[in-house]
């Protein structure tokens, strides 16, 4: 092969690899703005239920806590 060839190949490999990387940060940025849009929601919720609930969210709190205390020990 000559040294055209094989620099033509380089780059084309460079190129293929570049365009796998921005997709792939492309992919990664969606991915992080729907879990920040999902968590947000669910935080929003979840403070809702509690103000209106604060008793059972006590006694929930308290029931998970015992539960991994039990499981851990």
């Amino acid at each position: 092969m000559s040294a055209r060839t094989i620099s033509h190949r380089i780059d084309s490999l460079t190129d293929t690899v570049k365009g796998f990387v921005e997709a792939g940060t492309d992919r990664a940025s969606d991915l992080k703005d729907t879990t920040i849009d999902t968590a947000s929601k669910f935080a929003t919720q979840t403070s809702k239920m509690i103000k209106k609930h604060p008793l059972a969210a006590v006694a929930i709190a308290f029931g998970v806590g015992y539960i991994a205390m039990r499981l851990v020990r």
